[in-house]
Formats: structure tokens, C-alpha cells, sequence
């Protein structure tokens, strides 16, 4: 196998590697139990089943998706953009705020 052929396969390797470790990592600050600021009484579960990604609160259970970074939840109506904010580990969803139910 030649020099370059060698490299372009590790360097392929390394990305793939590299794709697959970001994906994990933005699922991580997302999946849990969450609880309403503001509102106790309301709840989010965020949980994996299987491959996919579902949002469940006191309405329901929807898809959901990380896209650019950030947590989408499909609602029927389009979708809700989920805001992780890291200084207090917590989410902005729907103009709600949510701390994780461990804190």
C-alpha cells in the first residue's frame, strides 16, 4: 500500500472517529430528566430509544434530533429548537426554561 494511499485511509479513519465522538457528546448535555424553572410542576424526559431520540413531557412524546448542535423536537407543527445553555446546564425550550431534576 502506498504512502498516500495509507494516509488518506487514516485520515478518513480519524474523521469518522471524530464524527461519530460529536454526535455523542451534544446527545450527552441533552438526555435526562428536566424540570420546569419556573413551573415544577412541568417535566421533560429526554431518553434514547435505540437509535433515535425522544422528547417526552407533559403532553406527549415526540421525535427528536440533534441538527447543528442543538436538540430538535418534532412537534406535528414543525419543530422546536432546544437551547442547552452550558453556564447552568440547563434548557431553553418553547420560551420555557428547565433545570436538570438532579439539582
Amino acid at each position: 500500500m502506498s504512502v498516500t494511499l495509507r494516509c488518506g485511509f487514516m485520515l478518513w479513519i480519524l474523521t469518522t472517529l471524530l464524527s461519530i465522538g460529536a454526535c455523542g457528546g451534544s446527545e450527552r448535555k441533552y438526555v435526562g430528566e428536566w424540570v420546569g424553572v419556573e413551573s415544577p410542576d412541568s417535566f421533560a424526559k429526554i431518553y434514547k430509544d435505540g437509535d433515535a431520540l425522544i422528547w417526552e413531557d407533559d403532553e406527549g412524546k415526540y421525535p427528536a434530533r440533534i441538527e447543528d448542535g442543538q436538540l430538535k423536537v418534532s412537534s406535528g407543527l414543525g419543530d422546536i429548537v432546544v437551547q442547552h445553555v452550558e453556564s447552568t446546564d440547563h434548557l431553553i425550550a418553547a420560551g420555557q426554561e428547565f433545570k436538570r431534576k438532579d439539582s
